[in-house]
C-alpha cells in the first residue's frame, strides 16, 4: 500500500501555508524552504523560536533514555499503549498518528512497527532527539516513520485537522494544538506517571517529585477540548541492573537534580503509569484558544 503523501498534512512554521517535495527538500507557495537533513528528518523550528535557547533533552539525556528503553523494561507500557488504538480502518483510509515530545522514538518505532495502515510522525523540540529518532528507523523515506523538529507547546507544523490520533507519552502537553490538528472525534492518547511511580528511586537519590492530583489537573486542562473515554494503568516491580537504575535516573528532568554518578547500584522499583484516552469535543480545535503547557 503506497503512503499518502505526508508532507502535504505538513504547514510552514512561517506562513502557515502547504508544502510540496522538491527533491532534498520541501517548499511553500509563498517559497519558505527547509531541506532534509541527512538523517531524513526535517527541521521546522522557526528561527525566533531557535533564539528563545529551547533545546529540549540533551544527548547524554538520550542516550540514557535509548539504553534504558532498548532493554525492554518499558516494554508492557508500550503494549499499554498500543492496545488504546482503535481498530486499523481500510488501507484506503489509514490513520495518521503524530507522537507529540517523540524524544528518541521509542514509542513513535513501535507504534509504525505494530499499527497496521498506519502513518506516523514524530515530533520533538530537541533537534538530537529527532536525529537520534530517524536513525532508529529501518523503513524508506516513503514509508515512515517520519520525524520533525517542532516545539509542540507552542504550535505543530500541521494542517488543523489532518491527524486521527496525537500521542504524548511523558510529554508537554498543548489542548489547544492537539485539538487543532486532530480530525472530528480524534483521539489523544496520554501517558501520566502515577504518584507512586519509581518512589524508590527519589527515595534513594532525591530528585523532583510528582506533581500532586496530576491527573485531575490533566482532565481540567483538557476539559474545554476533549472529553474521557476510558484509561488503564500499568503497575510492574521492576528488578533494575546498575546500568539501568543510572540511565533511569538520567533519561529524564531528574538528570539536572541528582548527582552525575547516582544510580551505581542495582534495584527494585514500582512502575505505575495510566494511559489515558480523550476525544476531541464536537466543535473543538479553534486556532485562538490559548495553549497550556506541563510535563
Amino acid at each position: 500500500m503506497a503512503h499518502p503523501s505526508w508532507i502535504e498534512m505538513l504547514c510552514c512554521p512561517v506562513c502557515q501555508g502547504s508544502f510540496h517535495l522538491e527533491a532534498r527538500s520541501i517548499r511553500c507557495e509563498k517559497k519558505h524552504s527547509f531541506d532534509f537533513a541527512r538523517e531524513g528528518y526535517l527541521h521546522l523550528l522557526p528561527s525566533g523560536q531557535a533564539r528563545r535557547g529551547i533545546g529540549g533533552d540533551t544527548l547524554p539525556m538520550l542516550q540514557a533514555r535509548r539504553r534504558f528503553l532498548e532493554s525492554g523494561a518499558y516494554a508492557p507500557l508500550a503494549a499499554a499503549l498500543l492496545a488504546q488504538f482503535p481498530p486499523s480502518k481500510p488501507p484506503e483510509k489509514e490513520q495518521v498518528v503524530v507522537d507529540v515530545g517523540c524524544g528518541e522514538g521509542y514509542y513513535t518505532a513501535a507504534i509504525s512497527n505494530h499499527i497496521k495502515s498506519t502513518c506516523c510522525v514524530g515530533v520533538d523540540v530537541s533537534r538530537e532527539a529527532v536525529r537520534l529518532a530517524s536513525r532508529r528507523r529501518t523503513m524508506s523515506a516513503a514509508e515512515g516513520p517520519h520525524f520533525v523538529v517542532a516545539d509542540g507547546k507552542l504550535t505543530l507544523p500541521l494542517h488543523a485537522g489532518v491527524v486521527d490520533v496525537v500521542v504524548g507519552v511523558f510529554a508537554p502537553r498543548n489542548p489547544g494544538e492537539f485539538a487543532r490538528v486532530l480530525a472530528p472525534r480524534g483521539l489523544l492518547l496520554i501517558a501520566i506517571p502515577n504518584a507512586g511511580h519509581l518512589h524508590e528511586l527519589r527515595a534513594r537519590f532525591g530528585g523532583i517529585g510528582i506533581e500532586v492530583d496530576k491527573q485531575a489537573h490533566l482532565s481540567t486542562q483538557l476539559a474545554p477540548f476533549f472529553e474521557a473515554d476510558g484509561e488503564v494503568v500499568w503497575e510492574q516491580t521492576l528488578q533494575l541492573s546498575a546500568t539501568a537504575v543510572h540511565d533511569l535516573l538520567h533519561m529524564t528532568p531528574q538528570h539536572h537534580h541528582v548527582a552525575v554518578d547516582a544510580g551505581s547500584e542495582s534495584l527494585a522499583v514500582s512502575a505505575s503509569v495510566r494511559v489515558l484516552r480523550f476525544r476531541k469535543r464536537i466543535g473543538a480545535g479553534v486556532r485562538g484558544a490559548a495553549a497550556e503547557s506541563r510535563r
